[in-house]
C-alpha cells in the first residue's frame, strides 16, 4: 500500500507558500488595488496553486503507479473540487444575506472569512472521514444520504427561501441570552464593558457562517462519495474549492444575477445525482453522461443568465 505522506507535505507546502503570498505580497505591492480587484488576484492565485498541487500530484502517482492511476486521481480531484463549486453557490448567497442584514463592511467581511475558513477546514476533514467510515461499514447509508439530496433539492426547487434572518432561531437565542452590541465599532468579536462580556455582530455574522457551511457539507460531502472513494483527494480538494470560493466569493454574483435561479440550477443537479445513487445498482449509467449532462445544464443556465442581464433588463 502506498505511503500518502508527500501528497500531505505537497499540500501543506503549497497552501502555506499561497497564504504568505496571499498575506505578506498582495497586501504590501497591491494595496493600492480595489477590494474587487484584489479579490479577483486572489482567485487567479488560489486557482495557479490548484494547478501545481494537481501536476505534483499526478507526478507523484504516475511515479509510484502508472499513467492510468494519475490520470484517475486527478479526474477524481477535478470532480471533487468542480461539485464543490457547484454546490457553493447556494451557500455563498447565505452569506451575501448575513453581511447585509448586518451592514458588516468589506474589510470585515474578509475577516470573517478569514476565521470561517479555518472552521470550515475542520468541519470538512471530520465529516468526510465520518461519512467514508459509514459507507465503508454500512452500505445502506449511501441511500439514505441519496434520500436526503432528493429532499434537499425538491426543497430548494419547491420552497421560496426569506432573505430576512430575523427569525433564525440562532440570533433569536442569542439576543435572548447574551449581551449583543448592535453597532460595529471594531473589528473585535468579544468587547469588555464595565466587566461585562459583549458579542459583536462580526460573532453572530462568523457563526452563522459556520452553521451555514454545516448544512451544505450535508449535501456537499454524500455526492462527492458517490462519484470519488479516496478521502484524500476529496480533502485537498474540498480546501482548495473553498480557499478559491471565499476569495472571490462576491465577484460571483457581480457577474451574474443573485436573484436569478440559482437554487433551481442546484436542485436540479442535486436531484439528478441523487437519482443515479438510488439506482445505479438496478440501471446502468455511465459517469461520463452525468458529467456531460450537468456541463449542458450550467452552461444553458449561465448563458441565459448573461443574455438576461445584458439584453433583456
Amino acid at each position: 500500500m502506498m505511503n500518502i505522506f508527500f501528497v500531505w507535505i505537497f499540500f501543506f507546502f503549497v497552501i502555506s507558500f499561497t497564504t504568505l503570498i496571499n498575506f505578506f505580497y498582495i497586501k504590501k505591492y497591491f494595496s493600492q488595488l480595489s477590494q474587487l480587484q484584489k479579490s479577483y488576484l486572489n482567485y487567479f492565485i488560489w486557482l495557479l496553486s490548484t494547478c501545481v498541487f494537481v501536476f505534483l500530484l499526478w507526478i507523484y502517482f504516475f511515479y509510484y503507479y502508472n499513467i492510468l492511476i494519475a490520470n484517475r486521481k486527478i479526474l477524481d480531484f477535478g470532480i471533487s473540487y468542480v461539485i464543490d463549486h457547484i454546490l457553493s453557490l447556494d451557500n455563498i448567497l447565505i452569506w451575501f444575506i448575513c453581511f447585509e442584514y448586518f451592514n458588516i463592511p468589506i474589510n470585515l467581511q474578509n475577516r470573517i472569512l478569514t476565521y470561517g475558513v479555518l472552521g470550515s477546514f475542520i468541519l470538512r476533514f471530520f465529516l468526510i472521514m465520518l461519512s467514508y467510515w459509514f459507507l465503508l461499514h454500512w452500505n445502506w447509508v449511501i441511500f439514505l444520504f441519496s434520500c436526503i439530496l432528493l429532499f434537499s433539492g425538491l426543497e430548494m426547487l419547491l420552497i421560496k427561501t426569506d432573505n430576512n434572518i430575523t427569525d433564525n432561531i440562532f440570533l433569536i437565542f442569542m439576543m435572548k441570552y447574551f449581551n449583543v452590541i448592535n453597532s460595529i465599532n471594531s473589528e473585535k468579536f468579544f468587547l469588555y464593558k464595565k466587566n461585562i462580556l459583549y458579542i459583536t455582530p462580526l460573532f453572530l455574522v462568523l457563526v452563522l457562517i459556520e452553521l451555514s457551511d454545516i448544512l451544505f457539507a450535508l449535501d456537499s460531502v454524500p455526492v462527492t462519495l458517490t462519484f470519488v472513494k479516496d478521502p484524500c483527494i476529496i480533502i485537498t480538494a474540498n480546501i482548495f474549492s473553498i480557499l478559491a470560493l471565499r476569495s472571490i466569493y462576491f465577484i460571483i454574483f457581480n457577474i451574474l444575477n443573485k436573484n436569478f435561479y440559482i437554487k433551481s440550477i442546484i436542485s436540479i443537479i442535486v436531484m439528478l445525482i441523487s437519482v443515479k445513487i438510488m439506482y445505479e445498482n438496478y440501471i446502468y449509467i455511465l459517469e461520463n453522461n452525468i458529467y456531460i449532462f450537468i456541463a449542458i445544464v450550467l452552461f444553458l443556465f449561465l448563458t441565459f443568465n448573461i443574455l438576461k442581464k445584458y439584453f433583456f433588463r
